[in-house]
């Protein structure tokens, strides 16, 4: 972890990782920074949507390292709408309906994170089009490897979900956060005003990070997805926040 991000989370004086006894579910520290999100219109899949905004996290908040898995799932709802189905894979095929209720199940200091919050998580410090390099490795990042990023290196395409925590992390310790599920999370003002714009009527949440199904350009740091709370595919997931 790079030495400014230590020295954050240590002036904060709280544990970096707490595990939550009731699920497993194991929260990682995000202390108070900047982030600029989004991406540049030379940016190869650059969306209308994406246009570059200077956040100010003024909070810390806890992140699951990983996506929510059918294990943990099952723990607290007592059943598994998964297709892919693995106690470390992830859940998947959820809407947003349903991963509300996963969380008012947990308790009042769960919830979705915030977009801002998941991009700055994501990032992790970088403004690359990805966290850790300019392409995708499809030995690092679950995506469609046929369909790799600008002049990047093909790789397989695995045609479903992976475990959880399987793949390498970012510099902040967090897994997957490119490819495997794309996860639901509270959408930005601004950008529900762009997606408006657009067609997409007043839509509460969106979808980040790309899937095991998607080419690389959706799995950038920068790409969202607007759908309805309803929607539910074996390529959705979602991960948890918690407060402090």
């Amino acid at each position: 972890m790079p030495p400014p991000m230590l020295a954050a989370i240590a002036a904060l004086k709280l544990p970096w990782k707490v595990r939550d006894p009731n699920t497993g579910i194991v929260f990682l520290l995000c202390p108070p920074g900047s982030c600029t999100i989004g991406s540049s219109s030379d940016e190869e899949g650059h969306k209308d949507d994406e246009t570059h905004i200077i956040c100010n996290i003024k909070h810390p908040f806890y992140l699951a390292a990983t996506v929510t898995t059918q294990s943990q799932w099952e723990r607290v709802m007592g059943s598994n709408p998964s297709v892919h189905v693995g106690a470390a894979l992830p859940v998947e095929n959820v809407s947003v309906d349903a991963c509300r209720a996963f969380t008012r199940a947990c308790g009042p200091n769960f919830r979705f994170p915030h977009e801002v919050e998941w991009e700055y998580a994501c990032r992790a410090g970088s403004d690359t089009p990805f966290s850790h390099a300019k392409y995708l490795d499809a030995d690092v990042v679950n995506y469609n490897g046929r369909h790799p990023y600008r002049d990047g290196p093909h790789g397989p395409d695995r045609r479903q979900t992976v475990p959880a925590g399987s793949m390498p992390a970012n510099a902040w310790g967090f897994h997957e956060m490119h490819g495997n599920v794309w996860e639901w999370c509270e959408a930005a003002a601004t950008r529900v005003a762009l997606a408006n714009a657009d067609g997409e009527a007043g839509i509460p949440t969106v979808m980040r990070g790309g899937s095991w199904a998607n080419h690389a350009h959706n799995c950038r740091s920068a790409s969202r997805i607007t759908r309805a709370s309803d929607y539910s595919r074996k390529t959705a997931g979602f991960r948890m926040a918690r407060g402090i």
